[in-house]
């Protein structure tokens, strides 16, 4: 209101109420199977000094979630149960807007290489080769046989391919089989191993 004596003036002022609006880059996001770091970007439509960002997601594979500078990261853990998905919730203010993130799985398999698996009477020793494809971070191979004239001698598993070292011993009976099995997880595979006499 302005006064000057007996006269006024008065001058309406007015102020709109917008509420803020959270907008997402891409509404969601396909992960790897393997543990990783990923971010998506974001914009807000009429902020507001008093406000920030906050985000969470309620499951225990999505982890080290920050906000900073128009931008949401995270990491996700190594996937070893099936294929699954959540949302990342994301709230400023009375504004809020869900992320979903997916992660793949692919399951582990043992491939074995070319190997010597047909012994005569006499036995001797040889070795399996193997590669694992989809590995998993803190899983190893292990090896075992089922029969006493089969031993596994050494075993070289510290990494995503190996070998798996075997002696046969000699035979004095008749023609037989047995296994070498290699287990990963929950994959495995088994090689045969024949022996004549």
């Amino acid at each position: 209101y302005l006064s000057y004596g007996e006269v006024s003036l008065s001058v309406k002022i007015d102020q709109s109420n917008d509420p803020p609006v959270i907008n997402l880059a891409t509404p969601a996001m396909q992960c790897s199977y393997e543990e990783g770091s990923y971010s998506f970007n974001y914009s807000i439509d009429n902020p507001r000094e008093s406000l920030s960002l906050t985000a969470y997601s309620g499951v225990d594979w999505i982890t080290g979630l920050s906000v900073s500078n128009g931008k949401v990261s995270f990491n996700v853990s190594e996937n070893n149960l099936g294929y699954r998905s959540a949302k990342i919730h994301l709230a400023y203010g009375s504004a809020t807007a869900s992320f979903v993130v997916d992660q793949e799985y692919e399951k582990p398999e043992i491939v074995a290489g070319a190997a010597k698996t047909d012994f005569d009477y006499k036995g001797g020793s040889s070795s399996v080769e193997y590669v694992i494809r989809n590995p998993r971070k803190n899983m190893k191979v292990s090896a075992s046989c089922d029969a006493d004239w089969l031993k596994i001698t050494s075993s070289d598993v510290s990494g995503e391919s190996g070998k798996i070292y075997f002696d046969v011993y000699e035979n004095n009976s008749h023609d037989r089989s047995a296994y070498i099995y290699l287990s990963y997880g929950e994959v495995s595979l088994s090689v045969k191993i024949d022996q004549s006499n």
